[in-house]
């Protein structure tokens, strides 16, 4: 909460939109270690525009739509209830 806090964010999305940020350079380094990137060119090589299905941008979407409203709620949560009361919840939800 600290961290988070020293960082001016004025609205419900600036935390999310910060977390959000901070796991693309990972994500991007993990990509890249394991190979996506050359696995995508391949793939556009071979099958062009067509490697994207409706039925794949529609999981595509609904995906980013899921993952941005656990971002939100999380965040939502987080401002509701103390540290020690959202680890609980966490544990909770892991089980």
């Amino acid at each position: 909460k600290n961290i988070v806090k020293s960082v001016d964010l004025k609205t419900r999305s600036g935390p999310v939109q910060y977390t959000n940020m901070l796991g693309w350079p990972p994500m991007l380094l993990f990509a890249h270690g394991g190979g996506e990137f050359y696995r995508v060119h391949e793939k556009w090589v071979e099958d062009g525009p067509a490697m994207f299905t409706s039925s794949s941008l529609a999981l595509l979407c609904l995906g980013c739509v899921v993952g941005t409203g656990i971002g939100y709620s999380g965040w939502w949560c987080r401002s509701k209830v103390s540290a020690a009361s959202y680890t609980i919840i966490g544990v909770i939800n892991k089980c």
